[in-house]
């Protein structure tokens, strides 16, 4: 039997996704052996369609048919999925890009920082000192709206504003604008699933949960959530395989 494997060559970096004993296995490294590559991602303009690749990866990761696909990666994508169809809705350039773009500009040295440092240099800072939250402007809320709720990203910046806060307001900023784009884009009851990089960040999960209690809806982020382009290349290259034999 032939070996395939599925590359997603995206703008940050390559990940691989082959099956071993039946199993997929995800990597970023090129895996040893003989395979047939098949290829997806925005340098890989000959390959699968991109989009294709990231609904049947997500499909896979979750066993579901019918969703609000958020593909988040240096830019973002918005896709609603309805069994074998779907449908692009269309995306922001807001993204992991964002956040090394925005800090190279505020932290010395910072040219080679990538979104996971910059993700744990955040670590050590905190939101409240970059953005205006309702409880600085309200202390008499009633039910209405949590006082740790933002009012204006980053308009708390000064001169005197650390790497670290800095850092987590960026990544706060990236993941309430996404987080509230997905809420706007759903309809009826859909679940929301989250996949790409930016999907392995603390800090997008913990708006994703904050905002789904609020909204009472459902955000999803499935294991190996950034590697779904690579899984569905290699299901889009074993299907065409099987069809053409």
């Amino acid at each position: 039997m032939k070996n395939f494997c599925g590359v997603d060559v995206g703008l940050t970096d390559t990940k691989y996704a082959y099956k071993k004993d039946g199993k997929i296995i995800c990597t970023r490294e090129k895996p040893d052996g003989n395979y047939e590559f098949g290829y997806t991602g925005v340098k890989a303009p000959d390959g699968f369609s991109e989009f294709n690749c990231v609904v049947a990866g997500a499909k896979e990761l979750t066993g579901l048919s019918n969703f609000l696909l958020l593909s988040m990666g240096t830019g973002t994508a918005f896709l609603r999925v309805k069994n074998d169809k779907y449908t692009h809705l269309g995306g922001t350039g807001v993204g992991g890009g964002t956040i090394k773009g925005l800090y190279s500009l505020f932290a010395e040295n910072s040219d080679n920082a990538d979104v996971k440092e910059i993700a744990k240099i955040s670590k050590s800072g905190s939101a409240c000192n970059t953005d205006l939250k309702i409880g600085d402007i309200s202390e008499d809320l009633g039910s209405l709206l949590s006082k740790d709720i933002t009012v204006t990203n980053l308009s708390k910046l000064s001169k005197e504003t650390s790497k670290e806060d800095f850092a987590a307001g960026i990544i706060n900023l990236t993941a309430e604008v996404l987080m509230m784009m997905a809420v706007f884009a759903r309809r009826d009851d859909e679940t929301i699933v989250c996949i790409g990089g930016l999907s392995q960040l603390d800090r997008i999960r913990e708006t994703a949960s904050v905002l789904g209690a609020m909204h009472k809806i459902s955000f999803i982020f499935p294991e190996n959530a950034s590697f779904a382009g690579a899984i569905g290349c290699l299901i889009e290259i074993e299907n065409l395989r099987r069809l053409s034999s």
